[in-house]
């Protein structure tokens, strides 16, 4: 009797660990699915906030530009299905992302820890800095970190440089907003004293705007450089979208997709 006693808590015991291992098994393919889900449906959609230029912006017919959509491009062929586009604000791209309304994010996204808890990220696509756009007349004016004391700053919501002016502007106030359009008409009309964002974004309104310059101040982090957003526990989508990215980087074509978004986006400013 005292030996049924014990053979009935182990084959219980046993039932208890099989079936974990059942559920940690589903969870695991489920987890996995995500290329295999946008292969059957024949088509990904891309999450992004188009007023960003050179890395997606809009025309005036609004069809879809710039470095980004390029590469979005190339990653559904490879996976040999279309290409959808959803745009939203910046900050709700993640939450879109997990709640299953896009499959992917490519909208000048930097692969942040905080943001690693939440998404996995491809490899980086593209080296970045971060740089700060004041208006010409105040060039001389604002040349130090010194020289922004009680002054206003206009930031990007939940961006990477949001974070970083406000741990290296204390003594600043900001202005934030969730699209870059609207700081820089904020900077245009005295409502803001300077602009900190991504470098490319901030030579492209530089060069297609006499009012604006670059003031010279440079910021690099650990968490610098742009990438594509998915789901977590995705290994072989990230695996698959990867593939893509070297390949366009052999071949010179990430380049080639900044320079012409440039090119674009400039002439479209005029």
């Amino acid at each position: 009797m005292k030996r049924l006693k014990k053979i009935i808590p182990a084959i219980l015991l046993s039932g208890v660990m099989a079936l974990s291992l059942v559920g940690c098994g589903d969870s695991k393919d489920e987890s996995a699915k995500d290329l295999e889900k946008i292969k059957e449906k024949g088509e990904v959609v891309l999450g992004t906030s188009a007023d960003y230029p050179p890395f997606e912006f809009m025309d005036k017919e609004g069809n879809f530009l710039g470095m980004d959509i390029e590469i979005a491009k190339e990653l559904a062929k490879d996976m040999g299905v279309e290409l959808k586009i959803q745009d939203m604000q910046f900050e709700s791209l993640i939450t879109a992302l997990n709640a299953n309304k896009v499959d992917m994010i490519l909208s000048g996204m930097n692969p942040t820890e905080e943001r690693r808890e939440n998404v996995d990220f491809s490899d980086i696509y593209y080296e970045s800095k971060h740089f700060m756009i004041v208006r010409e007349a105040d060039l001389d004016k604002i040349k130090k970190e010194e020289d922004l004391k009680g002054k206003k700053i206009g930031v990007q919501l939940g961006t990477t440089q949001e974070k970083l002016a406000k741990e290296k502007f204390k003594d600043s106030e900001f202005e934030v907003l969730p699209a870059i359009p609207d700081l820089i008409m904020l900077l245009e009309n005295n409502k803001v004293d300077a602009v900190v964002t991504e470098d490319a974004v901030a030579e492209n309104y530089a060069n297609v705007n006499d009012k604006l310059s670059l003031n010279g101040l440079s910021y690099e982090d650990s968490e610098s450089g742009v990438s594509v957003a998915v789901r977590k526990n995705n290994p072989e989508l990230v695996e698959q979208l990867n593939k893509t990215i070297k390949r366009l980087n052999d071949e010179g074509k990430i380049k080639e997709f900044y320079n012409e978004a440039v090119e674009i986006s400039s002439a479209k400013s005029k």
